[in-house]
């Protein structure tokens, strides 16, 4: 949920023909601090269902405790209320943010990138009462025809009267320090016309030397076939080689290994970047090899590891990310509850990797409760499917998001991942 009007179904399973004047409550660790009417007039307590009814939501992002409760504080149905943060950036046209013609367009997000629709929010500059803009009913915020000085500025937007979010930015006049500058002015006069002077008055310039470049005959291409089957054995070869078992492999590392254990009349095959593609897609059209991350690997390698070639590749991009920032790491075991233990600096993080099977949930919630905890997706697209069972009220569910709020678990794809031990790893250095 996010901070405007919200609609709630109730559900109440009280076996009495009574009628109640029932009230919301919002808690916040136990303490109640807002409160709201349900309905204007008394509620019939036999009518167990009641849907669309609209609240006000107006809290700081957090998760919450909502109750329905009665006058004498006796609670008929309650639920767990998450508040969504809105994240606040300038829109992506190419005039979202131009201080010459005083346009500011912003966009207003939830924490998936989607953009909210915002039924009251005022925008107020630098504190300043005189600029102040209201907007109702909008998903995008555009300011025109606000022109403001150079130096440091202060965007406040707040949401529903009670919760504010600030954007800070700072307006840098271009400057032409070299033409403003009468003496860089004059130096550029003076060397323009020394430069125009040695143009015109330097010496014809004699020929010396000549080049004589023969024709070189022209370089045959000899076009071979080469066998599927020395192809896909490269795959388990080139693992040999490096110490490896049913390890997903770049293309370089396929490009070096034809190249190397491939030859032709004694020669080594010299083979393309899209030759090598084309290879790679006759493989995958056949189903004897799938790409996931930009690595490639044998199918049949799902069934000899038991786990799912995306499982794989996962792991080998972790393992390349930890060499890349030297992060020590160790991978998990058959009763381990983790995928890879990494060791940042002196804090422990455990990584689980996410492969459509939410049976990994229990492992997640365990391991957080002694290390910051990293569920890892594949992309953008399996990470959002996976956010939305956020609003699933099973309790492992609501205990895992309980934990990503508060940062003990962390939701990153292959990608985030990347960056924020990046980040980490330089902290901690």
């Amino acid at each position: 949920m996010n901070n405007g009007d919200t609609k709630v179904t109730l559900v109440i399973n009280e076996q009495s023909q009574q009628q109640k004047k029932l009230d919301f409550q919002i808690l916040d660790r136990g303490t109640v601090i807002d409160t709201q009417s349900l309905s204007d007039g008394e509620i019939n307590l036999q009518v167990t269902r009641i849907p669309n009814i609209r609240m006000k939501v107006v809290v700081p992002p957090g998760v919450y405790v909502l109750r329905v409760v009665d006058k004498g504080k006796h609670t008929y149905a309650q639920a767990l209320l998450d508040v969504s943060d809105v994240y606040i950036a300038y829109g992506k046209s190419f005039d979202a943010r131009d201080y010459i013609k005083g346009v500011f367009k912003f966009d207003v997000m939830d924490r998936f990138g989607e953009r909210l629709m915002l039924n009251d929010v005022k925008v107020m500059i630098d504190n300043d009462t005189a600029k102040v803009y209201e907007f109702k009913g909008v998903n995008n915020i555009a300011l025109y025809e606000v022109h403001l000085s150079e130096g440091p500025h202060e965007f406040a937007f707040t949401f529903g009267g009670r919760y504010t979010k600030r954007l800070t930015d700072e307006y840098i006049r271009p400057r032409f320090e070299l033409i403003e500058n009468p003496v860089n002015f004059t130096l550029i006069v003076i060397a323009i016309g020394t430069f125009g002077a040695a143009f015109f008055f330097k010496p014809k310039e004699r020929l010396i030397y000549n080049l004589d470049i023969p024709d070189f005959p022209p370089v045959m291409a000899q076009k071979l076939f080469v066998k599927k089957s020395a192809v896909l054995g490269l795959f388990n070869t080139i693992n040999t080689d490096y110490g490896w078992a049913n390890m997903p492999l770049r293309a370089e590392e396929l490009k070096k290994g034809l190249r190397t254990k491939l030859t032709y009349m004694g020669k080594p095959l010299v083979i393309g970047d899209y030759n090598l593609e084309r290879i790679l897609d006759v493989l995958m059209a056949k189903k004897q090899v799938e790409e996931h991350l930009q690595y490639y690997s044998l199918t049949e390698w799902a069934a000899a590891d038991g786990k799912s070639l995306r499982f794989l590749s996962m792991g080998r991009a972790m393992r390349d990310i930890c060499l890349k920032y030297i992060i020590k790491f160790t991978k998990g075991g058959g009763n381990d509850s983790y995928d890879m233990m990494l060791v940042v600096g002196k804090e422990i993080m455990c990584v689980n990797f996410f492969d459509s099977d939410y049976g990994v949930i229990p492992k997640l919630l365990k391991n957080s409760h002694d290390y910051r905890s990293i569920l890892l997706f594949e992309d953008r697209w399996s990470k959002n499917r996976f956010m939305e069972q956020f609003n699933s009220t099973q309790k492992e569910m609501v205990m895992l998001k309980i934990n990503h709020q508060y940062g003990r678990i962390l939701l990153l794809t292959v990608d985030e991942a990347d960056k924020f031990l990046s980040e980490v790893k330089g902290m901690r250095k």
